[in-house]
């Protein structure tokens, strides 16, 4: 078991980019793969509330997907 680990500023830096480029990718995957489930009518009541989540957190939204979370907050018949 390792107690401590020494890492140079640098590289600490580097490496908590690496982590949260990997992490944003992961987003982007999944974000793609609920927007393919909605659109082909198979998408979960839970799958909603997480794809407008990640629509939410994204930086800028764009029409597309304004209108895709109008969508996503209607009630399903």
């Amino acid at each position: 078991m390792v107690s401590e680990i020494k890492i140079e500023k640098e590289d600490a830096r580097k490496m908590f980019f690496d982590c949260m480029n990997s992490l944003l990718k992961d987003e982007e995957d999944r974000e793609e793969s609920l927007k393919t489930k909605y659109n082909t009518g198979s998408i979960s009541e839970t799958e909603r509330r997480e794809l407008q989540q990640l629509i939410l957190k994204k930086p800028e939204i764009d029409n597309e997907d304004k209108i895709l979370l109008k969508n996503l907050s209607l009630k399903k018949d």
